[in-house]
């Protein structure tokens, strides 16, 4: 958006800075604009002639707009060598830096999120639970299409896809690790290596007992393993034949 005080000088907002998409109008220099959440914020005098305004006040007032404006992604952390270990966030922060939408990321738990799993984003007025709605909100509000190259019957195909390896496959995976004791031993047992000595072991079983409750009640934990296993490497192989000797997925 161009900002013009009307009078001698120029007023911009540089391109490298978004603002908040339907917030900014016309800016009348001399007094405050509201935004779109119905708040009111001072003018902002960018770039004016330098009587007015000090380039110091100018790098304040676009980090103001850029905290207000900020996509806040809420996440697990870095971990295991990892930048995040849960690979729902990490598909949604792939989302945004493919969509080149500005964000900040936050640590969190997931009873801190409306769906009581991560990630979740605040983006201004609104929160957004999961990786899959939080993918619907980006497309609607930015405007950015994900799958923009496909046809409607290769979208379909993605989709049955998704959901296989979100559903199921990822199922399976959790089943395997947090379940099977010998594996959570050596894998997410260590989540809690930080936790207070007195604290750990609890923290260990009642993780490990909830996992396993939403396994269950996922379906595959009805199966055996062996069955279970048999389902997932089923549904690898169907993935292993889209993929082919392509380089990705769906293609290019």
């Amino acid at each position: 958006y161009a900002l013009g005080d009307g009078r001698a000088g120029v007023a911009f907002v540089h391109g490298n800075v978004r603002v908040c998409t339907g917030t900014v109008g016309h800016v009348d220099p001399e007094g405050p604009y509201t935004t779109a959440g119905g708040g009111e914020w001072p003018a902002l005098l960018l770039l004016t002639p330098w009587w007015q305004q000090g380039a110091a006040s100018v790098e304040r007032a676009l980090e103001e707009i850029g905290r207000a404006c900020m996509i806040t992604l809420y996440g697990f952390g870095a971990g295991f060598g990892l930048p995040e270990i849960s690979p729902f966030v990490t598909k949604t922060e792939v989302q945004l830096k493919m969509a080149g939408i500005a964000y900040r990321k936050e640590r969190a738990k997931p009873p801190a999120s409306p769906k009581g799993q991560l990630p979740y984003i605040v983006d201004e007025a609104e929160t957004i639970a999961d990786s899959t709605f939080i993918r619907a909100h980006l497309e609607a509000k930015y405007g950015f299409d994900f799958d923009a190259p496909l046809s409607l019957q290769a979208r379909a195909q993605a989709w049955a896809f998704e959901r296989m390896i979100e559903h199921h496959v990822y199922w399976a995976l959790i089943g395997a690790r947090w379940v099977d004791a010998d594996n959570f031993a050596k894998g997410p047992s260590h989540f809690f290596d930080g936790a207070p000595a007195h604290l750990r072991e609890k923290m260990r079983e009642d993780a490990q007992f909830r996992v396993a409750e939403n396994y269950l009640l996922s379906g595959l934990g009805r199966h055996a393993p062996e069955e279970d296993t048999d389902l997932a490497v089923r549904s690898l192989f169907a993935l292993s034949v889209q993929l082919g000797d392509k380089a990705f997925l769906m293609g290019e």
